[in-house]
């Protein structure tokens, strides 16, 4: 019957059971005390014995049947390690004792494969070692478009004698320092002073490529009237040169304010000045546009204000809008074909 094997029914039992071996004790001590007190003492002490083990061994049995597992840990006696530590590199983690009365099977805890190859570490400043931390991948950016290569870097020149053996050899110097294509200066040297400087021997294109030229002592009115040595607006030779105030060539805008255009791409003397904070850079110690070289530089760093750096995409080949708004500029208009032409010639020498 299953309410025999109540917990509750047990412990009752077991109570009825000491009071029978109380009161067998009471009987064995009234009745037989007399008679044999030696063995009737070891036999009450055999069954008090028996009887109390019995009865320990049913209550225990009881209240354990009665225990209702809890989560709270049990307490660590002092002076022991605690139980939550991992063992060496098995893998196998001590489990919690809870006081449930039944043991807890310990759960196996699965170690991740770790990698081989270390970390970067930063040093810090000092002995510390820092690894950073390991952030994901940022999607790469757009790569930017190409601009306009920047010309390689030359040391100035200081000397009087500029660079360049021959016209083309001065067209090219300037084009590698000033990025500027050698074409589009030699179509705007050709519309301004036709096969004057074309026709030079390399001596006297050297001569005239020398800062200082037109103060010579050999130099002659031909050679400023060749050189282009004196206002183009005017005819007459500049203040600071031999022959000055002189008329060697015919005016072709005697009515005009006198620029004073001169050299072999037909700069001012305006073009020269507000160009010189640029300029400074190739031709440190003078720079006049009487000189070729000298005139070239100035021409080109005038034309790159001009387009804006945005507009060209090389220094050496550009599109035809950009050649035809620099001939614009250089000109003051597109009038007379001049950018028609410039864009012609450009295409020629390119």
């Amino acid at each position: 019957m299953t309410w025999l094997t109540h917990p509750r029914t047990r412990i009752g039992l077991s109570l009825i059971l000491a009071l029978v071996i109380s009161g067998f004790i009471m009987h064995y001590s009234q009745t037989n005390s007399r008679t044999i007190p030696e063995l009737n003492a070891k036999r009450i002490m055999t069954d008090i014995g028996q009887a109390f083990t019995h009865t320990k061994d049913s209550i225990s049995a009881s209240l354990l049947s009665l225990r209702i597992p809890t989560s709270t840990p049990k307490q660590q006696p002092t002076g022991e390690p605690e139980q939550q530590q991992i063992e060496g590199n098995t893998g196998v983690q001590n489990p919690v004792l809870f006081d449930t009365g039944t043991p807890i099977t310990p759960t196996t805890t699965a170690i991740l494969p770790i990698s081989s190859t270390p970390l970067p570490s930063v040093t810090l400043s000092g002995s510390i070692t820092r690894i950073p931390t390991i952030k994901p991948t940022l999607a790469p950016t757009k790569t930017p478009l190409p601009t306009a290569t920047p010309p390689p870097s030359f040391a100035p020149v200081t000397s009087n004698e500029r660079p360049g053996g021959s016209l083309n050899d001065i067209f090219n110097e300037v084009q590698e320092r000033m990025c500027v294509p050698a074409a589009f200066m030699k179509a705007i040297q050709e519309i301004e002073t036709g096969e004057r400087f074309r026709n030079y021997a390399a001596a006297h294109l050297k001569f005239i490529n020398t800062y200082g030229w037109w103060n010579s002592d050999s130099v002659s009115e031909n050679d400023l009237f060749n050189g282009y040595a004196y206002s183009a607006q005017h005819g007459t030779v500049p203040s600071d040169s031999k022959f000055a105030g002189e008329r060697i060539a015919t005016a072709i805008q005697p009515n005009a304010y006198d620029q004073v255009i001169m050299g072999v791409n037909q700069i001012s003397q305006q073009e020269q000045e507000v160009t010189r904070k640029n300029t400074v850079k190739v031709l440190p110690n003078n720079i006049d546009r009487r000189v070729v070289f000298d005139n070239l530089v100035i021409f080109a760093s005038a034309t790159l204000g001009r387009v804006g750096n945005a507009t060209k995409t090389s220094c050496s080949d550009w599109p035809e809008s950009t050649v035809r708004l620099a001939a614009e500029k250089h000109y003051g208009s597109c009038g007379d074909s001049y950018c028609d032409r410039a864009w012609s010639l450009y295409k020629q020498y390119k």
